[in-house]
């Protein structure tokens, strides 16, 4: 399949084959369907055509039965080529009809590209942020399935590259692509598992929930593409995936507000991030994913501030401490008790 698709074909025997014949034959592999023959008829009259060119060239020529054997043995072969394309490209799905369905997708690796906001409001850019970071963390739960991480992958944030090429660039077997529309309260999502090479489309469906349930939505998908994929699961990740904390709505608009401002990367930003994960806590106190935010918050501190690591890191450590008493396996809480040890 690789060489159908990439190679061209090794030098024929001039000895067997006359080269009017080989340009029929090769213009019959062209990797471009556009630059091959666009009917049985085309291919017939470039068949005549090679065969008067071969007697033109003094060559002796065959008897009308042979002359008619040999096009027939050669449309033929044309044939033969066509249909095992034809199978090998799935074709109307011929090879579904000819040989069952096909076997399971091995995909080992993947990225979640940035979701497309179709809301209509660029102001809801920073939810379709907040959802893929969330389904990138969702799929990251799968230790068999290596997931690229948020920050590689939203720089293809409304890139018109095509997917193979993004799959070649991040050296992933399969990417997700999809989008969201927000109406008050209720999120749509849209989701499709698309593999890098061949760019087919393996899975895709659309989601429609309240606001609050998103975090079990983002692990729903997840399962669906782990199922696609066949991806082991074990009892704990299939437990994580299905389990998911419900979010007062308020709260999680705050929290993913929070996120947007902390990755500006200003002191500006710092501020109104701290001031939305407060805001997210006091509408929902036991909420891990906001105290996990403080923690974020309070570790890059120093960075933009003339406070000192010693000033602000019990702080971020007691909220990272506080999110992981909540919620032991939010990987975001790890990682900033990782950068404080660290520091």
């Amino acid at each position: 399949m690789s060489a159908i698709l990439r190679d061209d074909p090794p030098p024929f025997s001039a000895d067997l084959i006359p080269s009017a014949l080989e340009r029929v034959i090769r213009r019959c592999l062209e990797k471009s369907p556009g630059e091959r023959f666009q009917s049985a008829r085309d291919l017939g009259f470039a068949l005549r055509e090679s065969s008067d060119r071969y007697v033109a060239s003094g060559a002796p020529r065959p008897a009308s039965p042979v002359r008619k054997a040999l096009l027939v043995c050669v449309a033929i072969g044309v044939l033969a080529v066509a249909a095992a394309a034809a199978v090998v490209f799935n074709a109307g799905g011929i090879r579904e009809r000819l040989f069952g369905a096909p076997g399971p997708v091995r995909i080992r690796s993947l990225a979640v590209l940035p979701l497309e906001n179709l809301s209509g409001d660029p102001g809801q850019d920073y939810f379709a942020d907040g959802l893929t970071d969330a389904l990138t963390a969702s799929l990251a739960q799968i230790r068999s399935v290596k997931v690229i991480s948020r920050t590689s992958a939203m720089r293809y944030k409304g890139s018109k590259k095509p997917l193979r090429e993004i799959a070649r660039e991040l050296r992933v077997d399969a990417v997700v692509e999809g989008s969201f529309a927000r109406s008050g309260d209720r999120v749509r999502t849209t989701a499709q598992l698309i593999q890098g090479e061949s760019e087919a489309h393996f899975w895709a469906k659309s989601f429609e929930r309240e606001l609050g349930d998103v975090l079990t939505l983002e692990g729903e998908i997840a399962r669906s593409i782990a199922g696609q994929i066949e991806a082991e699961l074990t009892l704990d990740e299939r437990s994580r995936l299905t389990a998911g904390q419900a979010i007062a709505p308020k709260a999680y608009e705050a929290f993913l507000l929070g996120r947007c401002f902390l990755d500006k990367g200003t002191e500006e930003g710092l501020k109104n991030a701290f001031d939305q994960f407060t805001r997210a806590l006091e509408i929902q106190n036991d909420y891990a994913a906001a105290y996990a935010g403080l923690a974020s918050f309070y570790a890059i501190l120093p960075f933009y501030s003339s406070l000192s690591p010693a000033e602000v890191f019990p702080k971020a450590r007691a909220s990272a401490e506080k999110s992981v008493q909540l919620d032991e396996g939010l990987p975001e809480a790890h990682a900033s008790l990782a950068y404080i040890r660290a520091y």
